[in-house]
């Protein structure tokens, strides 16, 4: 978490939260959603933030994950996200944000790209898109960060 908030610094983000269901980190915002998935965090910091023009939703699974592919979504003047990777996305706020969010939590419908359609969010392409690997295990993580690393069986 500590390389996402530099990255998000780095990339020129005001502030940096924490979607995230365990108090044992300063600025973390629990969903008030709870086991909703990523539309239940991003709920919780939109309701947390509701002065803030836009936020940059970031998972930390990406260990390959650069600034410019951040600044990239930063400067989009509309909702975004990659064309191959829903995460991470710009969501810019909106009147209508919470009550669009609140709507599909209510009613069960978690899918993040429906979400991100409804909302107006374009995909946009990069030639970094190598950077948006997503690890799901500790062997996946260490195979993205060390690319000579070889995962064995047992881990």
């Amino acid at each position: 978490m500590d390389r996402s908030r530099e990255w998000l610094l780095q990339a020129g983000c005001d502030a940096v939260v924490i979607s995230r269901n365990t108090p044992d980190i300063s600025h973390t915002i629990a969903d008030q959603y709870t086991n909703q998935g990523p539309l239940g965090g991003i709920h919780a910091v939109v309701k947390a933030h509701p002065q803030a023009k836009a936020f940059l939703i970031l998972p930390v699974d990406m260990p390959q994950l650069g600034v410019p592919l951040l600044q990239q979504l930063m400067q989009q003047p509309h909702s975004c996200f990659y064309q191959d990777s829903l995460f991470p996305c710009l969501i810019h706020n909106s009147a209508e944000l919470v009550t669009q969010l609140e709507q599909r939590l209510d009613s069960d419908q978690l899918r993040v790209k429906p979400f991100l359609k409804a909302i107006g969010a374009n995909a946009i392409t990069s030639s970094q898109m190598e950077q948006l690997q997503n690890t799901n295990t500790p062997a996946e993580w260490q195979a993205a960060v060390n690319p000579s690393h070889t995962p064995s069986t047992t881990e």
